[in-house]
């Protein structure tokens, strides 16, 4: 509507018709720096929920691997074990026989 206006006063040479053209400019020029910085925010605001959701999805994926690791460490804590209890050898001796007649 404001383009409308000022498309109406073209031509106008008057002072008044001039002034008011410079008015509707000036909130024209307003309205779409409120614009840009509405576009800027949600922009802004899109990337700091993605960047949150990055995040929260790293995370899960990290504690899942140290879920995994620990279960890993556990299994070779309880091979080692074994390993020593049944062959009396030490876990280096029995890992290198064991890997010999795999």
């Amino acid at each position: 509507m404001l383009k409308q206006q000022i498309a109406a006063l073209d031509g106008m040479t008057d002072a008044e018709s001039r002034a008011k053209k410079a008015r509707l400019e000036a909130q024209l020029a307003e309205k779409n720096d409120d614009l840009n910085d509405t576009v800027r925010e949600h922009v802004y605001q899109l990337e700091v929920d993605g960047l949150t959701d990055l995040t929260k999805e790293l995370q899960e994926n990290y504690d899942d691997y140290v879920k995994e690791l620990g279960r890993t460490l556990e299994s070779i804590e309880k091979s080692s074990w074994q390993c020593n209890k049944y062959s009396g050898r030490s876990f280096r001796r029995c890992i290198f026989y064991s890997s010999c007649y795999t």
